[in-house]
C-alpha cells in the first residue's frame, strides 16, 4: 500500500548516522510532512512512532554528560518578551494595563493559571474516560462469563481512586495558594506576583477557614454586587439579565465551596500527601493491614480491605503510627470527580474577575460561574453585549465570532480523535 510505503521511505532518514548540529535539525515536532502524511491509520500511527523514537535517539547522541532535558534557571529581571500565539511583538491595551494594576510578574501568573485550568480540564475528561471504559469493560466481562470481573474492578477502580484523589489534592493545593494571596495583595502585603510564588499553604486549612466559607468574601472578590453607575446606565432588560447572572453565580461559588469543604478534610489530605510520598502498606495483590484494637474497628477494617479500600502508612501530631484506611466506592469516585471540578471552577472565577479587574478600562469586573449562563434563556451573543456595555469594553463584542471560531475548531479536532481512538461519535 502507497501510505506504508510512504513509512518504510521516511524512516532512513530519520535514523541517519550523520548526526546533526542539534537534535532539533531533525525535527522539534512532528514536522510539515514534506511527503505526505499517510492516509493509513496504521501507517500515521507506525509514522509518528518513528519520528518520536528517532527524536528522543538523537537526544541521546548530543546530550554528553548534559541532562537529557535541561532546566534552566533564569532570574526574573531585565527584558521581558510578550510571547503569544502569532510569534511577534505587539503593543496591547488589555496587556499593557493588565502590567500596570496587577505588576508583570503578577498578571503572567494569571494568564498562566489559564492554562493549567485548561491542563486540569483535560486530565479529568481523561480520567472520567478510563472509569467508564474499565465499567464498559466490566460489564462485558460479566456478560461473556469471564472469570474475575468483580476482582479486576475492584484492583483497577482503586488506581483510579488514586488519580482522582492525586488531581483533588493539586487542584486544592492551587486554589488554596491562590485564595490566600488575593487576599494578602488586597490587604496590601506586597506584589501580587511574589505573593503568588511564595505564598505556601496546606490546602485543606485554607479550604476549612471562616474567610474561604464566606459569601461576603467571596461577594467582595469576584464583584458583587454590580457598580451602581454603570447598572444604572443598562437597559432595564440588561440590568435584570446582569442581577439573575449575578446572583447564580454566587450561589454557584458557594455551593462549589460547600462541596470542597465537605469533601477535601484534613484525613483525606494526609492520604494524598502520604500517597505522593509511596506510603501505602497494601499492593495490587496482598500485604498487612493492622486490624485495630477493639471488634467494631477489626469487622469495620476488614470490611473495607474486602473492598478495596486504601490503606495508608501515618502518624499522628504525637508521632504513634497509623493507617489511614479510606474507602474506594463507586459513589466516593464520583464524588472525588465533583470535587476536583468544583475547585477547578471556583479557581476559574477568581482568576477572570482579577484579569477583567485589570484588563478593563473601567476596571468593573463582571464574572460569570461556568455553569451560570447554562441555565439562562439568554443568548451568549446578549450576555457578550452585557459584559462590554457593563464594563465599557466594546472590544469584546469582535471577539465573538473569532471564539466561536476556535471552540468550532476544538470541537473538530476532537471529533477526529474520538474516531481514531475507535469511538462512536455522539448522537
Amino acid at each position: 500500500m502507497k501510505p506504508r510505503r510512504q513509512a518504510r521511505r521516511i524512516a532512513p532518514a530519520l535514523s541517519r548516522t550523520d548526526e546533526p548540529v542539534s537534535y532539533l535539525g531533525e525535527g522539534g515536532d512532528l514536522g510539515l510532512f514534506p511527503d505526505g502524511f499517510p492516509t493509513d491509520r496504521a501507517a500515521q500511527v507506525m509514522w509518528t512512532l518513528m519520528r518520536r523514537q528517532a527524536l528522543a535517539e538523537a537526544m541521546h547522541r548530543h546530550a554528553g554528560d548534559e541532562p537529557l532535558i535541561r532546566v534552566r534557571r533564569v532570574p526574573i529581571r531585565g527584558q521581558a518578551l510578550h510571547v503569544h500565539e502569532s510569534d511577534s511583538q505587539h503593543v496591547d491595551d488589555n496587556f499593557t494595563r493588565g502590567i500596570d494594576r496587577l505588576g508583570a510578574l503578577g498578571y503572567s501568573l494569571l494568564r498562566g493559571h489559564l492554562l493549567i485550568q485548561e491542563h486540569l480540564d483535560l486530565r479529568l475528561e481523561l480520567l472520567k474516560e478510563a472509569y467508564e471504559d474499565l465499567i464498559a469493560g466490566v460489564v462485558v466481562a460479566r456478560e461473556q462469563g469471564l472469570a474475575h470481573p468483580d476482582w479486576l474492578y475492584r484492583e483497577r477502580a482503586r488506581l483510579i481512586f488514586w488519580d482522582a484523589l492525586g488531581l483533588l489534592h493539586q487542584v486544592s493545593e492551587q486554589l488554596a495558594s491562590l485564595f490566600e494571596a488575593r487576599q494578602r495583595w488586597r490587604r496590601g502585603d506586597g506584589d501580587l506576583g511574589e505573593l503568588m510564588v511564595k505564598t505556601e499553604v496546606q490546602g485543606w486549612k485554607t479550604i476549612h477557614s471562616a474567610a474561604f466559607g464566606s459569601a461576603a468574601t467571596w461577594r467582595r472578590l469576584v464583584g458583587i454586587p454590580p457598580d451602581r453607575k454603570a447598572a444604572a446606565a443598562l437597559s432595564d432588560g440588561q440590568r435584570q439579565l446582569l442581577s439573575d447572572l449575578q446572583r447564580k453565580t454566587e450561589l454557584l461559588i458557594m455551593a462549589n465551596v460547600g462541596q470542597l469543604r465537605q469533601v477535601w478534610t484534613r484525613d483525606l489530605h494526609r492520604a494524598a500527601t502520604r500517597y505522593k510520598h509511596s506510603f501505602p502498606i497494601l499492593s495490587v495483590s496482598h500485604g498487612l493491614v493492622w486490624l485495630g484494637e477493639d471488634e467494631e474497628t477489626r469487622a469495620d477494617v476488614r470490611r473495607l480491605v474486602k473492598d478495596s479500600a486504601l490503606v495508608i502508612a501515618d502518624s499522628d501530631a504525637n508521632g504513634r503510627l497509623e493507617q489511614l484506611v479510606v474507602p474506594v466506592t463507586i459513589g466516593g469516585i464520583e464524588v472525588l470527580f465533583d470535587a476536583v471540578l468544583a475547585a477547578v471552577r471556583v479557581a476559574s472565577v477568581l482568576v477572570f474577575s482579577l484579569l477583567q479587574s485589570a484588563e478593563h478600562a473601567s476596571g468593573r469586573v463582571f464574572i460569570l460561574h461556568p455553569l451560570a449562563q447554562a441555565t439562562e434563556p439568554a443568548s451568549h451573543e446578549d450576555v457578550v453585549r452585557l459584559m462590554a456595555a457593563y464594563t465599557g469594553t466594546p472590544e469584546l463584542l469582535e471577539s465573538v465570532e473569532d471564539e466561536s471560531a476556535k471552540i468550532q475548531l476544538r470541537l473538530l479536532i476532537e471529533a477526529a480523535a474520538r474516531r481514531t481512538r475507535g469511538r462512536q461519535e455522539p448522537a
